[in-house]
């Protein structure tokens, strides 16, 4: 049975692969579709599924696509069980440094360079933002393991904990926000974004009831209405029984199509309002003047 649903668990992860990243692919791979779809102009209004946050943005953000933050370093994180993990840390470019950090964490069998673009978008509006590859995935030491997904998040808030950010977002696409999640428990945050992320993969416990309704910052979670996983027909279901179990200040937005994880920022129908969603939902977490 335990064989079975190993085998469950590897199809499940590989069906929703969006950009490969192997531990021999150069440093940049230039092929993986990282494009940005241009928010510059949109006003995204909510499905009728949303359930929206007490607070909203009062910030409208500006993107430049174009320009390249000025400094991204290069990084190695170590995790508790000394776990070395390649990472980058894109510093803001903006006029003003904004107080609150970002952690973005990838999907199975890519690399942090899928939130490439991401990132840059992000410093470019204040935020310094920090990518990693979990373990076993990119350019990181080690094997992947289920069960340490959320340490290897753990890692990346610590580290931004030690250069003095303490209000840090983490937000996640698929396995990275099942890794988000499992790093919530035990590390204080001021938000968290889940893009199709389950709370538990098939045969690793990770997240227990009990700790989503004791999550108390704000939440946003993304998923496609048609996001189907071979053998989890409940998938999206389950989802949004996850979203349920957590307490206010929470928004769950369900797009049409089958965009799973990141593919939700590019997806033709999804792609400009999502963006602009993770935006927005930066942009209200700042201190109110």
């Amino acid at each position: 049975m335990c064989n079975k649903r190993l085998v469950l668990v590897m199809a499940f992860w590989a069906f929703i692969l969006v950009a490969g990243c192997s531990q021999t692919s150069p440093k940049i791979d230039t092929s993986l579709d990282t494009t940005i779809p241009s928010t510059a102009t949109i006003t995204p209004q909510p499905p009728d599924t949303a359930v929206p946050l007490t607070a909203t943005a009062t910030l409208t953000p500006t993107s430049a696509f174009t320009s390249t933050p000025e400094v991204i370093e290069e990084i190695e994180l170590k995790t508790k069980d000394r776990v070395p993990l390649a990472a980058y840390l894109y510093h803001s470019t903006a006029s003003s440094e904004l107080p609150v950090a970002v952690v973005l964490a990838h999907q199975l069998n890519s690399c942090s360079w899928e939130w490439k673009n991401y990132a840059e978008l992000f410093a470019q509006n204040g935020f310094t933002t920090l990518i990693f590859d979990f373990r076993g995935q990119g350019h990181s030491s080690g094997l992947l393991e289920y069960s340490a997904v959320g340490v290897d998040v753990e890692a990346a808030i610590k580290y931004l904990n030690k250069q003095g950010y303490d209000q840090i977002v983490c937000m996640g696409a698929s396995m990275g926000g099942s890794g988000c999640l499992a790093a919530a428990i035990n590390n204080e945050l001021v938000g968290l974004v889940n893009l199709s992320g389950p709370m538990n993969i098939p045969g690793t416990r990770l997240v227990a009831d009990d700790d989503l309704t004791k999550m108390a910052f704000p939440k946003l979670f993304m998923i496609a209405e048609g996001d189907a996983i071979p053998d989890w027909p409940t998938y999206v279901s389950e989802f949004v029984e996850m979203v349920e179990l957590c307490p206010e200040p929470k928004e769950l937005v369900i797009y049409p199509g089958q965009a799973h994880g990141v593919g939700l920022l590019r997806d033709a129908d999804s792609g400009e309002e999502a963006v602009q969603k993770l935006l927005d939902f930066l942009f209200a977490l700042l201190p109110q003047e």
